[in-house]
């Protein structure tokens, strides 16, 4: 594993380890109605930061795992070790799922063809959770059953599966492993 990686896990864990201590902290030393309402705000905007985070870090990941995807599939490989983790290329159907809104017709067409009640669909009290979705067409795909109507043009969404073989860091660079709670 690189430097740069090893030192990003490790700081941010690090972090996560503090945080946890801090925010006990924090709890400790509610006191009042104004010390809730600010605990509240200040909580929101650690919530955006660690949220803004989060997806930054989720862009990054899709990128590698796409690329290292088609890298094994131009070696005519679908699995590979590092000394770290061993990582498998795994393929499902990306596909438009309707929206109520802007495919009315097809959004009907695919909850009736899944079983969903009328009433259920004109309360909106379903929607489609698409990975879940994705999985189970690309299950589908793979049986060779047809495709339910009122999606969009398919396509394949590459994922890159991976397994730990060894702990990123030595047991002697781990600051914490508790968590105060």
């Amino acid at each position: 594993m690189n430097k740069e990686t090893q030192e990003f896990y490790k700081n941010t864990r690090n972090y996560f380890h503090k945080a946890m201590v801090d925010l006990r902290e924090l709890d400790e030393s509610i006191n009042s109605l104004n010390d809730m309402a600010d605990a509240v705000y200040a909580l929101r905007e650690i919530d955006n930061y660690i949220e803004k985070l989060r997806k930054e870090m989720n862009k990054y990941s899709e990128t590698y795992q796409t690329a290292a995807c088609l890298m094994l599939i131009s070696r005519h490989r679908k699995a590979f070790k590092t000394e770290y983790c061993s990582a498998k290329k795994e393929t499902r159907i990306s596909t438009g799922v309707p929206s109520k809104s802007t495919k009315p017709k097809e959004y009907q067409a695919l909850l009736e063809y899944l079983g969903v009640p009328q009433k259920v669909i004109d309360d909106g009290l379903l929607a489609v959770h698409w990975p879940n979705f994705s999985t189970w067409i690309t299950e589908r795909q793979k049986k060779g059953e047809p495709r339910p109507p009122g999606l969009g043009e398919q396509s394949p969404h590459f994922e890159l599966g991976v397994r730990t073989r060894k702990s990123i860091l030595e047991e002697s660079e781990v600051e914490s492993n508790e968590v105060p709670f």
